[in-house]
This record gives structure tokens, sequence and C-alpha cells, in this order.
């Protein structure tokens, strides 16, 4: 089931955003921010069985483009420095993103209602 951040945090199943019941549901998620689900068997949200999904903004798939060749032949007065740390998804992962995190909410509601019909 799809719930809000305050019924995830207690396991609250009383009102929920949405239900699935086939244990083969499809979620299809439109807006970026965080989407939250659990399991409503009673007692599988408390024992862990549940997801806080944060869809980010897509970065943009279109190639940023080279800047002006300069006519003089000097070189450019200041240097940029990298950033340290490990560089960001590039644009064409970047593009995928929001299929592979269908794909994983898909894989873990089925596991949830998988298990739960067992």
């Amino acid at each position: 089931m799809r719930v809000t951040h305050a019924m995830y945090r207690s396991c609250n199943n009383s009102n929920p955003i949405s239900t699935f019941t086939t244990g083969n549901d499809s979620v299809t998620l439109t807006n970026h921010g965080h989407h939250f689900f659990f399991c409503g068997v009673p007692g599988h949200c408390m024992a862990g069985q549940k997801l806080d999904l944060n869809v980010i903004h897509p970065i943009s798939s279109t190639p940023l483009s080279d800047p002006p060749i300069s006519s003089s032949s000097s070189p450019p007065s200041t240097t940029t420095i990298p950033a340290a740390g490990v560089p960001g998804p590039s644009p064409s992962h970047a593009a995928s993103l929001p299929s592979a995190a269908a794909a994983v909410v898909y894989l873990l509601v089925s596991l949830i209602f998988a298990n739960s019909a067992s």
C-alpha cells in the first residue's frame, strides 16, 4: 500500500493513499519527491517490509555545448578545479533513473505480496 510519511513512520495502515492486491501490481511515479509504501499484512511493516522511495529530478539529457573558441591564443585567466568526491551520473544514465525506480518499486511490491500470500 502507498501511504503518507506519517503513516509510514508509524506503520499505520488505516487510511492508505492506495492499495495493491494482485501481487503483480505496477506503480507509475510521475512526480519527484518521497513516495512511501509498506505491506498491509499485520506485523509486516513493523518487521521492516516498507519502502521510502525518493524520486529525484531528472538531469537534462541534452548535451551541454562547448564554450565558444576564443580568437586569442592566450590561455584563459582562471582555472576551474573540479570538486572532490564522486561525480554524478552521466546524462545518458540519469535518464534511466525513473524507469529503474519503477522497476525497484515493482520488485519490492511483488515480494511483499508474494510473502503475504504464503
